[in-house]
């Protein structure tokens, strides 16, 4: 409960591709492609984020509130002669009053240097920027069962495909009469998944 409180309490800096980093999903409840800015405390997460994604991270994501990456490069050209993000990042921290922010250890090394250049003062937390993560809600739990079911159905179809799989005399792998590719293996995984619920996914299958 007291490590809960206090992780509630800090104010973190985080820069993350939400789509595939768990900590920059848990904080923001929005997945990017594109590695975006999200700051303050777990409460009340804000995202700094380019404006092509704007709308998309006012209407999914659980920010309070998001802002528009070029207008704050423009803040910072005028304030500090930079439109680095930054330099952008260091404006909408001074706006929002944020005395201090923990970073994740592995925050870039250049974005750092940067912004404590700028005044920004930051510390590094060198275990688990969240550590509540590991005490799972109902919904949670939840989730889990869910992706263990909808991945379950994807290792059935490559156990079955695998089975029925012939070894040439080359040592090549056919599948129903053709040379059995990654690519094949990656479409049948989702077709198997989607027919159980798994949506647009991308599975890994890799030759090895």
């Amino acid at each position: 409960m007291i490590q809960r409180t206090i992780t509630a309490m800090r104010h973190v800096l985080i820069e993350s591709i939400t789509e595939t980093e768990a900590d920059g999903y848990y904080f923001g409840r929005f997945k990017s492609m594109d590695p975006i800015t999200l700051m303050g405390p777990l409460d009340a997460p804000v995202c700094l984020i380019h404006r092509m994604e704007l709308e998309r991270a006012r209407n999914e994501g659980r920010f309070t509130e998001v802002y528009e990456l070029i207008d704050y490069q423009d803040k910072a050209e005028a304030k500090f002669g930079s439109r680095s993000k930054p330099a952008a990042m260091a404006v909408l921290i001074e706006e929002l009053g944020y005395p201090t922010l923990t970073v994740p250890h592995h925050y870039p090394v250049a974005y750092y240097q940067e912004l404590t250049k700028l005044g920004v003062a930051l510390e590094i937390e060198h275990d688990d920027l969240f550590p509540e993560r590991w005490i799972k809600s109902a919904d949670e739990i939840e989730g889990c069962r869910e992706g263990a079911r909808i991945s379950e159905a994807g290792f059935a179809r490559v156990r079955e495909i695998l089975s029925a799989s012939e070894i040439g005399a080359d040592d090549t792998l056919s599948f129903e009469g053709e040379v059995l590719t990654c690519e094949t293996l990656r479409r049948e995984i989702r077709v198997a998944t989607s027919a159980v619920g798994g949506g647009v996914n991308s599975p890994i299958a890799a030759s090895g």
